[in-house]
């Protein structure tokens, strides 16, 4: 009767606890083997454009850029992310690419970079990329990008001082990286850990203090292009600008930065906004402004922004 009834929903209580956590461990493991699923596909590629070594190699100084007509699209997508765009950048100069999200600004620093299989960029669909005067595809791709210097939002720091996370590109004498520190506005040991996993004293950095130390690493090296694409993004508004005017003021070389707040790149040479992979508007931040179209908009915008805050 009633104890047996009682048995049952107790049994049925008990095996229903068990599945559930039948369930929930068996989900991180089914994520494992995603991942492991995803690198083993990625070793078993063969990537055409990494194995380019045998080409032309980049020449010392500032580069010259050049997207002519061209046109890219993600594997798998009908739609284009860049569409039949062309711009020129002389030696040494400044220029920004602005635009809302989805508007192809990543995939044109990409494309210069020549990311292949792991970022899923390959080499356009249509027109060229030229790199003083010669399609990149000419070029010993690792030689190439062994000369052009990035910064991405996603700051990478690695388990090491931060000397070494500062000369991840090129070796500097201690004068010259503290000199660096200095302009970023950072007061660091050059031989503390950047992290805790191999000494419990290592230094904890905020997103924004990262960027600022991977940024260093441009501030010492000589580069024949400089791409940035948000690198300075996790710091407020006022030290982003700092940090945009520092790289704009100080450096002779040919430099590209991606910016969602227009505000940091008022003082490019060049400004291009993009949308839905094209230009539609092109010029310094006052004759943009002067132009009365989406550039204003957007810059008045964000500024309205500000002063409400």
């Amino acid at each position: 009767g009633i104890g047996v009834y009682a048995t049952l929903i107790a049994s049925s209580l008990a095996l229903k606890e068990a599945l559930n956590a039948l369930g929930w461990g068996s989900s991180p493991v089914a994520l494992g083997v995603a991942y492991a699923q995803k690198v083993q596909r990625f070793f078993d590629t063969d990537s055409t454009i990494e194995a380019s070594t045998d080409g032309e190699k980049a020449s010392d100084g500032p580069f010259s850029v050049r997207f002519d007509h061209v046109s890219y699209r993600y594997g798998g997508s009908d739609e284009f992310a860049i569409r039949d765009l062309s711009l020129a950048i002389a030696p040494g100069e400044k220029i920004a690419i602005v635009g809302e999200n989805g508007a192809g600004k990543t995939t044109l620093t990409k494309l210069l970079l020549r990311f292949s299989v792991f970022q899923s960029v390959r080499d356009a669909d249509g027109g060229t990329v030229q790199i003083n005067g010669r399609p990149i595809a000419d070029y010993d791709v690792s030689a190439l990008r062994g000369r052009i210097g990035i910064a991405f939002q996603q700051s990478r720091l690695y388990a090491l001082s931060v000397r070494e996370n500062m000369t991840a590109y090129a070796d500097a004498d201690d004068a010259r990286l503290k000199s660096c520190l200095e302009e970023v506005g950072l007061r660091l040991s050059l031989d503390a850990q950047v992290t805790k996993e191999f000494d419990e004293n290592g230094a904890v950095l905020s997103g924004g203090d990262a960027q600022r130390l991977c940024l260093t690493r441009l501030l010492h090296s000589d580069f024949g292009l400089l791409i940035l694409d948000e690198p300075s993004s996790a710091l407020d508004p006022i030290a982003e600008y700092r940090i945009a005017k520092l790289i704009f003021d100080r450096s002779p070389t040919t430099t590209i930065m991606v910016a969602h707040r227009l505000s940091t790149v008022v003082d490019a040479d060049r400004i291009y906004l993009l949308s839905d992979g094209r230009i539609i508007e092109s010029g310094t931040h006052a004759e943009l402004m002067a132009q009365n179209g989406k550039y204003r908009e957007m810059f008045l915008k964000q500024a309205e922004g500000y002063l409400k805050a």
